[in-house]
């Protein structure tokens, strides 16, 4: 999940939904969106 909330309930909301591989919030730096990347494109 990208968003733009930094609020730590809505992280924790996120982390009950079995279908997100994770939660990010923006901005997006180079970093995150290496992460990203990897975690979930890498074979």
């Amino acid at each position: 999940m990208l968003s733009t909330s930094i609020n730590p309930d809505d992280r924790s909301k996120a982390g009950q939904i079995a279908a997100l591989a994770g939660f990010k919030h923006k901005p997006l730096t180079r970093e995150i969106i290496e992460e990203v990347l990897t975690d979930c494109f890498n074979e």
